[in-house]
């Protein structure tokens, strides 16, 4: 939503000839710690004793190279189009940086999917939107579920239990076999248990890609482990559990009748560009400039009345999707925000609707309870250079958070505790609910 800079990632990496010659693990003078077979290297820098869980996203790069981190901005290295090779970061605290190398010259690679071929020059933001709209295509939209991690230390047999599960970025490619990695570099990716290294992956219904990886220390609590065959088996109980609770929103039935509401027409959708749906990379508006992260919930802003396209007015009524409470309101670069709180059963948190670029009711005051289909705001007038537009999210936040925390600085995918929903998960396109078109 914000083009924020929180939570920067660094863009570090090369062309194909710096790629084929990955860095050595066992140099005496590099802290590297092998993780995973000769396509993985980690580089641990100095950190303080207590330092925060860092997130780390998989960056698809040219040539094959690809790079997680997480780094103050300070420290971001960006050196244009080709992204030319840097093997030793610069020095930073509390951070460590993951160097994806693949050196087989099969292409540029999201998660183990080949998406496109001699794309030496192809500008980052480009190459990550192409590989989102192919493997969404292909696979469906990445689905978290909220509040569950699975902690493991990244040996090549765990690496690949997740791979064959579905649920994380495919570092090693699953046909592959021990025999296939040199011994001393597996040697090493065990060893990295040894060094501290633990990885927390969050349960997720989507195989391979886009996910979302933290890099953390080994004092994690002895609870918080689980096997890799309870890992699956957990993961499809949540999937079951976390669909149920999001089907009592009617999300469906309030976009048709918001739509018929501010068109007084029974035959009119919402019609959603590209860069105006949940996980969409780039905005909607003006020259579409590539968001800083992806799209946190769907954007409405235009209509379907008889097959003509309408657009929503600033000043058109916004109701609430379900019964709950009014937590927060906060400011937003157009309006304001409205925060709704639903108890729906999920245990350890609650289920939240976020109502964007919003004018709220000047005649109440968070918190306050609010009925399904209960004004809460109208569409905000934008003085900025996107048009107004209701923009709605569905989260996931858990008890210990504090509503106060709820802004957009921590209600965007770099914020590991907010799990971001697909509102529109499980509800078919139509006329009368909503429809993807093209420009």
């Amino acid at each position: 939503m914000f083009r924020r800079a929180s939570l920067l990632l660094a863009i570090l990496a090369g062309a194909h000839g710096c790629a084929s010659r990955p860095a050595t693990p066992d140099r005496a003078a590099s802290p590297r710690i092998l993780l995973s077979t000769t396509e993985i290297y980690a580089h641990k820098l100095p950190a303080a004793q207590t330092p925060p869980a860092r997130l780390y996203r998989p960056l698809p790069l040219n040539e094959g190279m690809g790079l997680l981190a997480s780094l103050p901005p300070r420290d971001i290295v960006v050196a244009g189009a080709k992204f030319e090779v840097t093997v030793d970061p610069p020095a930073a605290d509390d951070r460590i940086v993951l160097l994806y190398d693949r050196i087989d010259g099969a292409g540029l690679r999201y998660g183990a999917t080949v998406v496109r071929h001699r794309a030496r020059d192809v500008p980052l933001p480009v190459f990550a939107e192409e590989a989102r709209r192919w493997t969404e295509e292909r696979f469906g939209k990445h689905a978290p579920i909220p509040g569950s991690f699975a902690h493991f230390t990244p040996t090549w047999r765990e690496w690949r239990s997740l791979i064959e599960s579905g649920g994380i970025l495919a570092l090693v490619p699953p046909n592959r076999s021990r025999n296939d990695f040199d011994p001393k570099l597996i040697e090493q990716a065990h060893a990295a248990g040894k060094a501290g290294v633990v990885c927390r992956a969050p349960l997720d219904r989507w195989p391979a890609s886009f996910v979302q990886i933290e890099i953390l220390r080994a004092d994690v609590t002895p609870h918080a482990w689980s096997s890799f065959e309870s890992f699956c088996e957990t993961r499809r109980l949540l999937s079951a559990r976390f669909d149920a609770a999001i089907s009592t929103l009617r999300i469906g039935e309030w976009l048709r009748e918001t739509a018929r509401q501010v068109t007084a027409s029974d035959s009119a959708g919402w019609v959603l560009l590209p860069g105006a749906a949940f996980g969409d990379g780039r905005e909607w508006w003006g020259t579409r400039r590539p968001r800083l992260t992806v799209h946190e919930g769907i954007d409405l802003r235009f209509l379907s009345v008889g097959g003509e396209r309408k657009e929503l007015a600033a000043g058109a009524v916004v109701t609430a999707v379900a019964d709950g409470e009014v937590v927060r309101v906060f400011k937003d670069f157009i309006g304001q925000t409205v925060v709704v709180r639903h108890r729906t059963g999920v245990e350890g948190g609650s289920i939240y609707t976020v109502y964007a670029h919003a004018a709220p009711r000047p005649d109440r005051t968070a918190p306050y309870p609010v009925k399904r289909g209960e004004r809460i705001a109208e569409v905000a007038a934008s003085a900025t250079g996107a048009p107004s537009h209701l923009h709605f999210t569905v989260l996931y936040a858990p008890d210990w958070l504090p509503v106060s925390r709820l802004d957009w600085d921590t209600v965007n995918p770099n914020f590991v505790p907010v799990m971001l929903l697909d509102p529109l998960q499980g509800i078919a396109p139509g006329r009368d609910s909503y429809q993807k078109q093209e420009r």
